[in-house]
Order: C-alpha cells, then sequence, then structure tokens
C-alpha cells in the first residue's frame, strides 16, 4: 500500500552530498538509473512494516563516505543488477532472504558479509584496483560467475584464480 511507502520508483535523479542518498524500508521498490556519490551513505535498505525489497539496478553508486551501499536486516529478498560501484565500502547484515547481485562492476574498498543467508554475487566484473578487504562473519556468499576484467574468475573480490578464463571475458 501507498500509505508504507511501496511501489515507490526512485529514476535519473543525482544524490549527491547528503548524509544518505537514498534510504528504503518499503517493499517493491525500484531504483534505477541513479547517480549516487559523495553522500555519507549511498543507500541504505532496511526492515520496515512490509520488509524492504525490490529492485536497485543500472546506477552508479560512487565515492561514499561510509557505505555505498548497507543493506541491512532483510527478510524478503532484494535484486541488486547491473550497477557499478566504485570507492565505496559494501555492508551487507543481517538479511535472510537472499540478496542477489547479478551484473555490473563493483571495486569496493571493503566488504563486510555479516550473518546473511542466501547472499549471491553472479556475473560480476571486480576490476580490483583498491584495497578489497573482505570481513565475513558466518556463512560465505555464493560467487557464480564472477570474474577480474583480465577474465580471470573470482572466488571472493580478493581471490581468483589466474588462467582460468571465460572466453566471454577475455
Amino acid at each position: 500500500s501507498l500509505a508504507r511507502g511501496e511501489y515507490v520508483q526512485i529514476t535519473s535523479n543525482q544524490f549527491v552530498a547528503n548524509t544518505t542518498g537514498i534510504l528504503s524500508i518499503a517493499g517493491n521498490i525500484q531504483i534505477v538509473g541513479n547517480n549516487i556519490s559523495y553522500n555519507t551513505t549511498g543507500i541504505e535498505i532496511g526492515t520496515g512494516t512490509n520488509d524492504a525489497h525490490g529492485i536497485i539496478s543500472s546506477n552508479n553508486i560512487n565515492h561514499n563516505v561510509t557505505w555505498g551501499l548497507n543493506i541491512h536486516d532483510v527478510a524478503n529478498g532484494m535484486t541488486i543488477a547491473d550497477n557499478h560501484i566504485y570507492v565505496n565500502d559494501i555492508r551487507i547484515k543481517d538479511t535472510t532472504g537472499g540478496i542477489v547481485f547479478d551484473g555490473g562492476k563493483i571495486d569496493a574498498e571493503s566488504y563486510v558479509f555479516d550473518t546473511n543467508v542466501g547472499l549471491v554475487l553472479r556475473n560480476i566484473s571486480f576490476p580490483n584496483s583498491l584495497a578489497n578487504v573482505v570481513t565475513l562473519t558466518g556463512t560465505a556468499p555464493s560467487y557464480e560467475g564472477c570474474r577480474a576484467l583480465n577474465g580471470d574468475l573470482a572466488l571472493s573480490p580478493t581471490v581468483f584464480l589466474t588462467g582460468i578464463k571465460n572466453k566471454a571475458w577475455g
């Protein structure tokens, strides 16, 4: 229902130099085609009446100070597809409904994966030019078809199998 802030589409905006670029605790949201940069937190997704879930797609999420993405306490899942996420920290904490990253490029300074169920990173390109520190508590994410820019298979954002390539990637 609209009273709970659901079925909101946030598209084609600039969120620059705010405390939080986008904050959602609603269900059935779409965050598409935005530039989200130089905020303290770029996008924060949390729990609410219908628990935050929806789609985050085709955004540029760059140079946010504390978190580029801060997703926490989500039970109904979220699809995060084809974004370019650079020079940020990413935090996924206490999620149980399956957060799925699919496609795009991610070159984060750090990744905090804390007590998640069903966290999947699929078909992500990791340029791997930053520190790329991974802090893991609980179950590790599943990495499916992720690659470095040179085509090496990624076992995580920081571990690559050199020489094991996919012809589609190089």
